[in-house]
């Protein structure tokens, strides 16, 4: 057998080895080994012993063979499968080049990897720190935001219903009554899960320490499911940044003032209300410098509703309400 396995993307680095001969042929009686297996960019031409000759079809993926007496010929894919397919001895050496191949790539990117050691880490610790900051800012919206208010969003984060309902009441001109519809003030940004970030948090964590471990090991050491295994984790990182970006901008568009401002209509009473504001207030920078501040704030936004839903009078929604509070009995 051959001591190791190649791979080849172009039929020049394979005419240029001394052994390869493209007036051979190559069959399951004078099969004797592989060297590699390759994925060419040109058309090459099989060289299997076929029932009426050489094959001659031209391909472009298969296996380089070696014959009995030491002569490398081009097995093509197709013929592979259906010349060689009962050769227990072409199918071990098929199974080893491919594991060999496969580890000679991971090693590669590994190498890539303990190259770029200095770079990847100061990437990590970039990503790690955009998810502590989330996380952090996540805890003090918690702290800020009324009971009801935090029940609206954990809901919403469960059914992916970010809608916003509000009662309106509306005048029958003709009758000289009035009653209360439902319509939807609105969609409200989402916010991430708490248990989302942390658990990012986590597999960069686990990215980290990877990194450092490839950093003190000798490649050559490293079975190859551990090797797979490396790889696998280090190859996420990618997808990590894209999370903790996607993330960090959801909660930027959840905390902008417009958009928090509709939690007043979904929280209990004129306390909660106040609270709400309170905490938009903190969230935002808004400076509060007394009660009748926030009380001010309070007031505008909802003239600033009522103005855009047609100068109506506006209540929390009652059959949200009702449902709420059956929970909140029932829990």
């Amino acid at each position: 057998m051959a001591n190791s396995s190649e791979f080849f993307t172009s039929l020049s680095d394979i005419n240029i080895r001394l052994a390869f001969s493209p007036d051979h042929e190559i069959g399951p009686d004078n099969f004797k080994q592989l060297v590699g297996e390759y994925h060419l960019e040109d058309e090459a031409i099989c060289q299997v012993k076929a029932r009426n000759g050489i094959c001659h079809q031209k391909h472009r993926k298969g296996w380089l063979g070696v014959t009995l007496d030491g002569h490398e010929v081009l097995i093509g894919g197709h013929c592979a499968r259906n010349y060689f397919k009962a050769d227990k001895s072409f199918a071990l050496e098929r199974n080893r080049v491919r594991k060999e191949i496969e580890r000679v790539k991971a090693l590669y990117k590994l190498s890539e990897y303990q190259s770029n050691t200095v770079l990847l880490s100061a990437e990590i610790a970039t990503l790690r720190q955009r998810l502590i900051d989330t996380r952090v800012n996540l805890t003090h919206l918690n702290k800020l935001l009324p009971n009801s208010a935090k029940r609206y969003i954990e809901n919403a984060q469960k059914t992916r219903n970010w809608d916003i309902r509000v009662d309106i009441q509306q005048e029958n001109l003709h009758e000289k009554t009035y009653r209360w519809v439902t319509t939807t003030l609105g969609r409200l940004k989402p916010v991430p899960f708490m248990h989302e970030v942390i658990c990012l948090i986590n597999q960069v964590k686990e990215l980290s320490e990877t990194l450092t471990e490839i950093g003190n090991c000798k490649p050559d050491e490293i079975a190859t499911p551990k090797l797979k295994k490396i790889l696998n984790i280090l190859s996420q990182k990618e997808e990590l940044e894209k999370a903790s970006i996607l993330l960090n901008k959801e909660f930027v568009q959840f905390i902008n003032a417009k958009n928090l401002e509709m939690l007043i209509y979904v929280v209990d009473d004129f306390e909660e209300e106040y609270l709400t504001v309170k905490a938009i207030m903190g969230i935002t920078g808004a400076k509060v410098s007394s009660e009748g501040h926030v009380n001010l704030r309070l007031r505008r936004i909802k003239e600033r509703t009522a103005i855009q839903l047609g100068e109506v009078k506006i209540r929390k929604n009652q059959l949200i309400d009702q449902l709420q509070r059956s929970k909140a009995f029932s829990s």
